[in-house]
């Protein structure tokens, strides 16, 4: 007579905090790994580069209102447009500091809206009259404007893209040569550097330009400084990983001779990273 194996009992139910837990995990999407509190310093750095850079650009501004017609060059002879030196240090100071560092410590899906808050910042810094010689009136409509930039910016930061993947430092390269970055990069790069051929003081394109105040001028303009932040921001958040994470914190001096490489074998991806590219 064949023997049968006595029938599997079922597992036992999950009791309700088992149950509770790991709800809350998959809701969060995390391990139950405890709150990194460097993604905070990071979102607040960006704030504070996104501030100092307001404060400069309205400076710069200040000089173009006072310091017109005066020579960019620095000179113990003549006047020169010391203002315009101050505000474009302090920008440039923020950027290559808080910001790169902001970019290390939080993904770039929510560090790239928060440097949106620079439009805010120049705004009701303007308004208020905080930087001395710059106070303007903002209506209703501009009141408005800023209330939507700031819910967008939430928007973007709290359910923009993301992913649970890091990129390995060595698989970047061969980004770059993907048709769709190259079928995005090719024309926005060529959109930019006609911009800036034509608004060159002295540029055989200066026929195409549009007038000073004119709205095409504006739109233009500013959707080529766009693209140029946009990209500014990645190759920074490169930059970061390369000196901060591989050179500073794991000691890899070979970010300098190798660069963004192609991969090499054996290279992996991790899941689940502080640090995560999107």
């Amino acid at each position: 007579m064949a023997r049968y194996p006595p029938p599997s009992l079922p597992p036992p139910p999950l009791s309700p905090l088992t149950h509770c837990e790991g709800l809350e995990q998959t809701n969060n999407g995390s391990d139950g790994d405890d709150f990194d509190p460097m993604y905070v310093v990071g979102v607040s750095l960006a704030a504070l580069s996104a501030l100092i850079s307001s404060v400069a650009l309205l400076i710069m501004k200040r000089s173009a209102d006072t310091e017109a017609g005066l020579p960019l060059r620095p000179s113990c002879t003549h006047r020169w447009r010391r203002l315009w030196w101050l505000g474009f240090l302090m920008n440039t100071g923020s950027e290559v500091s808080l910001s790169v560092v902001a970019l290390g410590m939080a993904p770039i899906s929510v560090i790239a809206p928060i440097f949106g808050l620079a439009i805010v910042f120049s705004a009701v810094l303007a308004r208020l009259g905080w930087v001395p010689g710059v106070k303007e009136s903002l209506s209703r409509a501009e009141w408005a404007s800023i209330v939507v930039i700031v819910v967008g910016i939430g928007l973007c930061s709290a359910f923009g893209p993301s992913t649970e993947h890091e990129i390995a430092f060595e698989d970047i390269g061969k980004f770059f040569g993907r048709a769709s970055f190259l079928g995005y990069a090719c024309p926005a790069a060529a959109f930019v550097l006609f911009w800036v051929a034509v608004l060159l003081p002295r540029s055989p394109l200066l026929w195409l330009r549009p007038g000073s105040r004119s709205v095409t001028l504006s739109i233009c303009a500013s959707a080529a400084s766009g693209i140029a932040g946009a990209f500014s921001i990645v190759f920074s958040k490169i930059f970061s990983e390369a000196i901060i994470h591989r050179w500073l914190g794991k000691g890899d001096t070979s970010v300098f001779s190798d660069g963004v490489a192609r991969p090499r074998r054996g290279s992996t991806v991790t899941l689940h990273a502080p640090w995560t590219y999107t």
